[in-house]
């Protein structure tokens, strides 16, 4: 620092006494602009409100409806967009729904003429009971495990 200090508290806050920017301008220049807009607040409590003329209350509602043709014809190409996605994902559907059926079709070739599958024919003697005399053996032969009777 250059230069005594002074007591007061003002000059006790500068930088310098050649700095012509210190902190006392930047309180100044704070203050000016404190009182810009206290006096801009003051002005605009005096200030009359706009006059409005019928003309402007006709533009201002034309203006409101051009915007909501416009956000209208906007949800118009939304739906149309939509329908149009609606209809290739059916068409898609219809598709894979024939190719399925198809697929279908060509797996159940051996299906018979009134539209009930045929099975296998079942070997000869294979519901005769005297064909196996040990008949727990011809269950566990057949299941894979002896079956569990119920005692009776």
């Amino acid at each position: 620092m250059v230069g005594p200090r002074s007591q007061s508290s003002s000059t006790a806050l500068r930088i310098g006494p050649q700095d012509a920017y210190g902190l006392e301008a930047e309180y100044a220049a704070r203050e000016a602009e404190a009182n810009r807009r206290e006096a801009a607040l003051r002005r605009a409590e005096f200030r009359a409100p706009p006059v409005r003329r019928a003309d402007d209350v006709v533009e201002d509602r034309l203006a409101e409806l051009a915007d909501r043709e416009q956000a209208l014809a906007g949800r118009e190409q939304l739906i149309r967009a939509l329908e149009a996605r609606l209809e290739e994902a059916r068409r898609h559907l219809e598709e894979r729904l024939k190719q399925f059926e198809e697929r279908k079709a060509a797996q159940c070739c051996a299906v018979a003429g009134d539209g009930r599958r045929r099975l296998p024919p079942v070997p000869a003697g294979y519901f005769a009971h005297s064909s196996y005399p040990k008949e727990a053996e011809w269950w566990a032969m057949r299941l894979g495990r002896t079956p569990q009777l119920p005692d009776g």
